[in-house]
């Protein structure tokens, strides 16, 4: 039996996309922690704002590593990226939202 492949798909797509995906993870929980420690002595619940800070640069390089590295497209970079982030973005959301419709109320 003969394997069909996708036509848009090069052969190292695959392993590229794995690749970005643990850089992706391990940049991602770097920086959520360097945030963490820059901002603790600062700012009361610092993990929250490094939360929000490390997502939003996690989502660009995110977005720059596969445009550039795993699908290998050019233009339309910047409404590309407001789409990513905004659907990153209302996906936490509603993560978020449910987390805390989900945990139980401290009394």
């Amino acid at each position: 039996m003969e394997r069909v492949t996708h036509p848009a798909r090069s052969p190292g797509q695959f392993g590229r996309y794995l690749l970005v995906g643990a850089w992706n993870t391990l940049f991602g929980y770097g920086t959520f922690a360097l945030f963490t420690a820059v901002l603790n002595p600062i700012v009361p619940h610092s993990y929250i704002w490094a939360s929000l800070l490390s997502s939003l640069l996690n989502i660009t390089v995110a977005y720059f590593g596969y445009k550039w590295f795993v699908f290998k497209t050019k233009g339309n970079y910047l409404r590309e990226w407001m789409r990513c982030v905004a659907c990153t973005a209302a996906a936490l959301f509603r993560f978020a939202c449910s987390a805390r419709a989900r945990s139980p109320d401290p009394a």
